[in-house]
């Protein structure tokens, strides 16, 4: 809501939003900039409208530069775009500040990533079916990281643990890394949606490489609960990551542990209808193997 006051002009000073006193400069991309129409999507809701004081580019890379060039400014960029600003971490009510970096958007837990889709005919040409296979695939991938975007290949990650989750947690991922993936589903469904289908071909293949077989995968899933049966949302979550496990051990990928929890740490506002479902996920853990109790 703060940076969306900021943009809007309802808050100009830099002490209102807990820095030293001195006017905000805001700086913003075109109106006919798909990262303008993102932010207008995600953070300008509540009818607010930018401020007219606002500076407008038609290049990301004029707006990195010249907000990296002035210290009271405030802008945003695709993450593609961050050369010499700097980025901030972003939270909403409830949840934990996270900084736009390539864990943070590959799992989708940064409260601003989007996706970026292709759209095909039902009944595509074997050219297009072709092109598609290679963008999705890790080829296709290391050309999307090599123009600054989020590739979608698995890579592993040491970090903290979000707070605010059961103790049960803890256990699950326990001397375990993360990787770079949620699996997701289609909203009010049990259903995998578009990305977590290749992403189980993606663990797939990870797993199966040399250096990580015999390693543990673990899974960790979350949902929030319904104010009129908690119960039915922990049975519906264990639900979901026994369904990956099965789906994954038909691959010939063994899950080492999986457990389900509801109303863990938060990543989007679970008041917001359009925002409450990216809780519901499932974290993917890896562990090396546990030695032999003797």
């Amino acid at each position: 809501d703060q940076i969306r006051d900021a943009f809007a002009g309802r808050i100009s000073n830099w002490s209102g939003l807990g820095g030293a006193p001195g006017p905000i400069r805001l700086y913003a991309r075109d109106e006919n900039s798909g990262t303008f129409d993102s932010f207008k999507t995600m953070v300008m809701s509540d009818g607010a409208q930018l401020s007219s004081q606002s500076r407008r580019f038609e290049s990301s890379a004029e707006l990195d530069r010249a907000v990296a060039a002035d210290r009271q400014a405030l802008g945003f960029v695709g993450f593609s775009h961050i050369a010499q600003g700097k980025a901030v971490a972003v939270r909403a009510a409830g949840t934990t500040a996270l900084k736009a970096d390539a864990l943070s958007i590959a799992t989708e837990d940064y409260l601003l990533a989007r996706r970026l889709y292709l759209y095909s005919a039902r009944e595509a040409s074997a050219t297009t079916r072709e092109f598609l296979d290679f963008v999705q695939g890790s080829a296709g991938q290391k050309v999307t990281a090599a123009a600054g975007f989020v590739a979608q290949d698995i890579f592993v990650a040491e970090v903290d643990p979000l707070p605010g989750n059961p103790d049960g947690y803890y256990d699950v991922i326990a001397d375990a890394e993360r990787l770079s993936l949620n699996f997701r589903f289609r909203p009010q469904s049990a259903t995998l949606d578009s990305r977590a289908l290749r992403d189980i071909e993606r663990v797939s293949d990870f797993m199966n490489q040399p250096a990580n077989r015999g390693k543990q995968l673990r899974l960790a899933a979350f949902g929030v609960s319904s104010e009129r049966s908690p119960m039915m949302t922990l049975f519906a979550v264990n639900d979901r990551v026994d369904y990956i496990s099965q789906i994954l051990a038909s691959r010939g990928v063994r899950t080492e542990m999986s457990r389900g929890f509801v109303d863990g740490a938060a990543v989007a506002p679970i008041d917001r209808a359009e925002t409450r479902a990216r809780n519901e996920r499932v974290e993917v853990w890896l562990a090396e193997p546990r030695s032999p109790q003797g």
